[in-house]
């Protein structure tokens, strides 16, 4: 990376560097990235786990499988209503 890749990259991170600064991040950036090609060509051998199942880590939004009250208890419980929402006093302000 050289002087005018810093200052594109700075630039699209919205960051103010001053001229020190710029002139110490292409040693620092290609630092890194040498390291990150020796990650890449690092023998790993063969006893690493390389088939990983994707898989949807979300539950099931169900709300019978949830114990305790029922929704007419939660529902008569609450004090403000407006038909079948429950009304609450605003947190964020405009």
């Amino acid at each position: 990376m050289n002087k005018d890749d810093i200052v594109h990259l700075a630039g699209l991170s919205r960051l103010e560097l001053t001229e020190e600064e710029i002139a110490t991040f292409p040693e620092q950036f290609n630092a890194i990235l040498d390291f990150v090609d020796q990650v890449k060509n690092a023998d790993i051998g063969d006893d690493v786990v390389r088939d990983m199942q994707n898989y949807n880590s979300f539950r099931l939004d169900d709300f019978a499988n949830i114990q305790g009250e029922s929704r007419e208890e939660i529902m008569d419980a609450f004090p403000n209503r407006s038909g079948d929402h429950l009304v609450v006093s605003k947190v964020l302000p405009n």
